[in-house]
């Protein structure tokens, strides 16, 4: 669609799959689950122009553009999830450019982690941090058939710099900041803490000694992450030939240079 500032796209897709997992284990600790799962989804992006330096709307605002996406998500026994993506691209003159992104994600945690079978592990050596001390227990490991979807939220802004048109210099500055729900993990360490927000899969004797452990997938309440990362990069040659004279069936090489910095911090 044609507009003022420049053409605005608009892609529409659409998805299904259909997934199973069977797990069964004979023997001294049986185990039988069946899982199946369908995903359908639909998803619907937009890029919008809003000024144009080019096309002489707002140039003195130079190049801004909007986007926005929105996929709508449909799984057995979790229901309905959406993710959602808005963005802003903003080059206020020549050489420089702002990128700024809301997105907002729904995942369903992975088949195998509900599926995979309990399994009893007697006369294992696990150390207890509580008492300082090396206990054999009993462990089980397994799936968990009962994890929630995963709600994830990234926020980032980035900056890029390039001084010079004919000059590949660039200066890249990305912020990007994460909030998670309900992740998916495994938790192995036997800490006092742990066990006080898990006392379900601990289990001690009269005698306070540990007896028995579960290790399997959880989901955890909260995790935030941030990462700042900082890289300049050039590339290009170091001379300039002149053609040879006539006659000359001279062959020369340009030497030509490309290197980097990048700092990251998390």
């Amino acid at each position: 669609i044609r507009l003022p500032a420049g053409r605005l796209s608009i892609t529409a897709t659409a998805e299904a799959e259909r997934s199973s997992a069977d797990s069964s284990t004979r023997g001294a600790n049986p185990f039988d689950l069946h899982l199946g799962r369908t995903r359908t989804e639909a998803g619907l992006a937009i890029d919008i122009p809003l000024t144009s330096r080019h096309e002489k709307v707002l140039p003195f605002l130079g190049d801004l553009s909007a986007s926005a996406s929105v996929r709508e998500r449909y799984v057995s026994a979790f229901g309905g999830l959406r993710d959602s993506t808005f963005g802003l691209n903003w080059t206020p003159i020549v050489g420089v450019q702002l990128l700024g992104t809301l997105k907002q994600s729904a995942a369903a945690p992975d088949i195998a982690a509900q599926s995979t079978p309990l399994t009893t592990y007697p006369n294992a050596s696990v150390f207890d941090y509580a008492s300082g001390r090396t206990e054999i227990v009993t462990v089980t490991r397994g799936g968990n058939a009962n994890l929630a979807a995963e709600d994830r939220t990234v926020r980032s802004a980035g900056l890029t710099i390039k001084p010079w048109a004919k000059r590949e210099w660039r200066l890249s500055v990305n912020y990007e900041e994460t909030t998670i729900h309900n992740q998916t993990g495994t938790v192995s360490a036997l800490t006092p803490r742990t066990e006080a927000a898990l006392p379900g899969m601990f289990v001690r004797d009269g005698a306070g000694r540990l007896s028995s452990v579960t290790y399997r997938p959880i989901n955890f309440d909260k995790e935030w992450l941030s990462n700042l990362n900082i890289q300049l990069s050039a590339s290009g040659q170091l001379a300039q030939l002149k053609p040879p004279g006539p006659g000359a069936p001279v062959i020369r090489t340009v030497p030509s240079y490309f290197g980097g910095l990048t700092l990251n911090f998390k």
